[in-house]
């Protein structure tokens, strides 16, 4: 994600895609990895936000059948540190 120091935010697009014909309910664990977040603008419920509240770290969204989305991964650093992905 390039040179991102604490305290500032980066925001990577990604897109999630749903091949098939019938809803299909996304969920990702990013618990062991504080510094990262998802924000799903687009497919978030209201019960999905109330999950996200009870759950930090946990995300979760709903596709229907064949559609496509934009979101994004957030990082946020809070200590400085070198990674490669």
């Amino acid at each position: 994600m390039g040179g991102v120091h604490c305290g500032s935010k980066k925001r990577q697009e990604f897109r999630l895609v749903n091949r098939t014909k019938t809803k299909t309910r996304c969920e990702f664990d990013l618990t062991r990895y504080k510094d990262f977040g998802l924000e799903f603008p687009s497919i978030m419920t209201p019960e999905d936000l109330t999950y996200q509240a009870r759950n930090p770290g946990r995300y979760c969204g709903l596709l229907n059948g064949e559609e496509q989305t934009t979101e994004y991964l957030v990082f946020t650093p809070s200590e400085v540190s070198s990674a490669e992905f």
